[in-house]
């Protein structure tokens, strides 16, 4: 027979289970939530093949990541520090071969802005995005994954990579 304090769970191990529980809800179980679905994400079944754009209005930041707005969005600049939800389809830029995207998973990625937790160029980029903007940008390796490539062999080393990023929300 167990006993008692054996059927327990750590502290930290509850808290992980809560949190969990809690971030496995719908995006939009609530009308007031800012975090849209994939279903309204433009690109929702994205293939190989980077789509061409109508723009041609491009922006080169310092570092050489270079942006095209697709569409301007309204609401606020984020600030470092601040979380973040995006949606992205991203590509080879020499094969155009996809890579990742979120629409894979249907759920927008989060993370904090500015605080190295993505590529140097998400943070980057992201930084100059209004929420509801969606952009193209073409990032050099330098500030993607250099000359390692990706953990998982997908990327690989000095690869430059195209993403079209949708940002859906940010909160300070």
């Amino acid at each position: 027979m167990a006993s008692r304090a054996s059927t327990r769970y750590p502290c930290g191990m509850l808290m992980l289970i809560i949190a969990l529980a809690c971030a496995t809800g719908s995006p939009d179980s609530s009308p007031a939530s800012p975090v849209r679905s994939a279903a309204d994400y433009p690109w929702a079944y994205p293939g190989d093949g980077i789509p061409p754009l109508s723009s041609t209005d491009t922006i080169e930041w310092p570092g050489g990541l270079v942006q095209t707005v697709i569409e301007p969005g309204d609401g606020p600049i984020p600030r470092e520090g601040a979380m973040v939800a995006i949606h992205f389809n991203g590509w080879l830029a020499e094969s155009g071969k996809l890579i990742d995207s979120s629409a894979i998973s249907g759920k927008p990625v989060q993370f904090l802005l500015g605080q190295g937790r993505v590529l140097q160029g998400w943070d980057q980029g992201i930084s100059k995005m209004r929420v509801g903007e969606r952009s193209r940008f073409q990032v050099p390796s330098e500030l993607a994954f250099k000359k390692y490539g990706s953990p998982d062999g997908t990327v690989p080393p000095h690869a430059d990579i195209v993403y079209d990023i949708w940002l859906v929300a940010a909160a300070d």
